[in-house]
């Protein structure tokens, strides 16, 4: 399905950005870019029109992909509610939770469309586990392991500066910490470590104590220049285990099972696609701003758990 009459303005000229950027355009929408800085060379890479402030952007678009750095997110999402615009908004939607559920909470009241984008969802390793986990066919979840590893981000100065970006909790381990309350349930208590090394290596370890009684193990790690990016989870229940790893060699999907890359296509397509089939009265999209607001709140509480030493309970 192609969106032709999508008018898509599209906020942020970094990595993510272009991502988004592709997908929009295999998706046929009318897409718009804006960025304070880096605006040329998205016009140069894909061939759309920029607009000169943030303003026009929103008065031109019908939805507002924002793929900013994450302090940004909050003005840049309400502005777009304000306007009466549909909002994508990358991860994290914020970086408290008090921000993300106010932008959560003006999207309701103005009944617009909010669209977190949190794309491991989309991963189709990682949303098979959740058809099987949700179908059960491997009993009910006894313990979780997920591991996300990946080089520092370098490329911008705010990564490093955890009052920008949350450091490694919420701008990288949000993925898995949404992952694990997605397959496994409500999460009721965090406790977490981190340890931070020589050349910026940082690693953290995250454990999630869900409703259910499952315990859920987060690992992340921003490694040396050079470091392979890799991911992997096990998922344990009375019936069986799923299981997946993406280093070469590594276990594939399932049990003995491995996923289809080449038929899935880009997770951030069908990502997108998926918010814009719902936008236009769709199905619902397998992620809701309360998931975005609650992987938010569950970073910020391993954030505490970290600086306090102890267990943080979440209400």
């Amino acid at each position: 399905m192609r969106f032709s009459g999508l008018r898509v303005g599209l906020v942020g000229a970094g990595g993510i950005s272009h991502e988004h950027a592709s997908a929009w355009l295999a998706l046929g929408v009318q897409l718009t870019v804006f960025s304070p800085s880096g605006a040329k060379s998205m016009v140069d890479a894909y061939g759309v029109p920029s607009a000169p402030s943030l303003e026009e952007l929103i008065a031109a678009s019908d939805l507002i992909d924002i793929c900013a750095p994450t302090a940004s997110h909050p003005q840049l999402a309400l502005a777009a509610i304000a306007a009466g615009k549909a909002v994508v908004c990358e991860k994290p939607l914020a970086l408290t939770t008090d921000a993300a559920a106010e932008i959560a909470d003006r999207a309701a009241e103005a009944g617009v469309p909010l669209y977190p984008a949190h794309v491991v969802r989309f991963f189709p390793e990682y949303a098979r586990a959740q058809r099987s986990v949700d179908v059960g066919s491997i009993g009910a979840v006894t313990e979780a392991r997920f591991s996300r590893v990946g080089e520092f981000p370098r490329w911008a100065p705010w990564f490093a500066d955890e009052e920008k970006s949350g450091g490694i909790v919420l701008d990288l381990m949000i993925h898995d910490l949404d992952i694990a309350r997605w397959i496994v349930g409500e999460v009721t208590e965090v406790s977490a470590e981190r340890t931070a090394g020589a050349d910026g290596v940082v690693t953290a370890q995250v454990v999630l104590t869900h409703a259910s009684g499952a315990r859920s193990t987060v690992t992340g790690e921003w490694g040396a220049p050079g470091t392979t990016f890799a991911t992997s989870f096990s998922i344990t229940g009375p019936r069986g285990e799923l299981h997946h790893d993406s280093t070469p060699g590594g276990a594939g999907f399932g049990i003995g099972e491995a996923a289809d890359h080449a038929s899935a296509g880009s997770p951030f397509l069908a990502q997108l696609r998926e918010f814009a089939e719902a936008l236009h009265g769709g199905p619902p999209a397998r992620v809701t701003a309360a998931d975005a607001v609650a992987a938010v709140r569950i970073a910020r509480a391993a954030i505490d758990s970290i600086a306090s030493g102890r267990p943080v309970r979440l209400a």
